[in-house]
C-alpha cells in the first residue's frame, strides 16, 4: 500500500490538568469526534498534568487536536494552576510523531498548519520547537517554556515572539509548543522516600553526564516530590532512544540514588512507547509498573511501527 491515504501520524498532547478528570473526559470526547482514535490517556494529581495518546490520519489527527484545544482553553485557567510540571499553556506541548515512513518533513508541516490553527482560531502564541523550530534556540522545549516564566501578564518582546499568535499570552490559557520530532521514551524513578534533594541531585548528574558526553544523549532529568504517595520522583525523558537505552538511564538512576542510600520502588511509563525501544525484558530490569496494552504502540499498529 502506498499513498497519502496511508499516512499516520502520532500525537502525545499534555495538558495542564490532573485532578479533574471531567475535564480529562471531554479531553478524550474531543478526540474522538475528530475522528483519530485515541491509544491511551493518563493524569497524575501531583504534576497536575494529562497526557492524551492519540494517532490516525493526519487530518483526522489535526482535527482532534483542535478540538482538545478548545476544550483545554475553555476548561483550564492557569492563574489558579498549581503543580509540580513546568508549564506554559493550558495545552502545554504538543508532538506530532511520524509513523510508518511519514517524512519528517511531512510532520514538520503538519505541525506549522496546526500551530497556525491554534493561533487563528484560539488566540494562542504558538511556539514550535524541535524538528519544527524556526530559531535553533527554540529546538529544546525546555528553552521555549521558559519565556513563560515571567508569567501570563507579561508582554512577549520581540526576541520572545511567538511563531504564530498574537505577542501575548492568552490571559487564562498561556501559550502553546507545537513541535515535530522522532520517537521519545518517557519515564518516571519513584524514590522509596520523599527525599527530594537526593532525586534533583541524580537528575542534575544526569544532566552533567549528558552534556559531558558521558552515553546519555538526548536525556532530560528533573527532581520531583510527590506528596500524594510520599515519594521523590525522577523524571525523564529519553528523545534519542536509539542511541540511549532507557534501561541504561535506570540503571544510572538506581545506582546514583543506591550512593545515597536511597532505595528505588519502582518506575512507570509516561505516555506510549514502542517495544523496539522498551522491550519486555529490559522493562522487567527497569522495575517497570506493567504497562498498559494501550500504552505499546504495536498493540494498535503492529510490528510496523515506524
Amino acid at each position: 500500500m502506498t499513498g497519502a491515504a496511508e499516512e499516520l501520524l502520532l500525537a502525545v498532547p499534555n495538558f495542564s490538568e490532573g485532578r479533574d478528570e471531567g475535564v480529562l473526559l471531554a479531553l478524550r470526547d474531543a478526540a474522538g469526534d475528530g475522528g483519530a482514535t485515541v491509544m491511551d490517556t493518563s493524569m497524575d494529581p501531583d504534576h497536575n498534568r494529562a497526557v492524551v495518546a492519540l494517532f490516525g490520519p493526519p487530518g483526522a489527527v489535526l482535527r482532534s487536536l483542535l478540538a482538545m484545544a478548545r476544550v483545554a482553553v475553555s476548561r483550564i485557567d492557569l492563574r489558579c494552576h498549581s503543580g509540580e510540571h513546568p508549564r506554559f499553556g493550558a495545552m502545554d506541548v504538543c508532538p506530532l510523531v511520524p509513523l510508518r515512513g511519514m517524512p519528517m518533513a511531512r510532520a514538520v508541516e503538519l505541525s506549522r498548519e496546526l500551530g497556525r490553527a491554534l493561533a487563528e482560531e484560539l488566540a494562542l502564541p504558538v511556539f514550535l520547537y524541535e524538528e519544527s523550530a524556526v530559531s535553533p534556540g527554540r529546538r529544546d522545549l525546555a528553552s521555549v517554556r521558559r519565556i513563560g516564566r515571567a508569567g501570563l501578564d507579561h508582554p512577549l518582546e520581540k526576541e520572545a515572539a511567538p511563531d504564530f499568535g498574537p505577542a501575548r499570552f492568552h490571559p487564562t490559557a498561556g501559550a502553546a509548543a507545537v513541535g515535530a520530532r522522532g520517537p521519545l521514551v518517557a519515564f518516571n524513578v519513584n524514590l522509596a522516600v520523599p527525599d527530594l534533594a537526593a532525586a534533583k541531585d541524580i537528575a542534575a548528574e544526569l544532566r552533567r553526564r549528558r552534556d559531558l558526553g558521558e552515553g546519555f544523549e538526548g536525556v532530560k532529568a528533573l527532581g520531583f516530590l510527590l506528596a500524594s504517595r510520599s515519594v521523590a520522583q525522577v523524571s525523564t525523558n529519553v528523545t534519542r532512544p536509539d542511541r540511549c537505552r532507557p534501561k541504561q538511564v535506570f540503571d544510572f538512576i538506581e545506582s546514583a540514588a543506591r550512593r545515597r542510600g536511597v532505595p528505588v520502588r519502582e518506575s512507570e511509563l509516561i505516555g506510549v512507547a514502542s517495544r523496539r525501544h522498551l522491550p519486555e525484558q529490559e522493562e522487567r530490569a527497569m522495575r517497570l509498573v506493567p504497562p498498559r496494552p494501550s500504552q505499546i504502540l504495536e498493540t494498535w499498529l503492529g510490528p510496523d511501527v515506524w
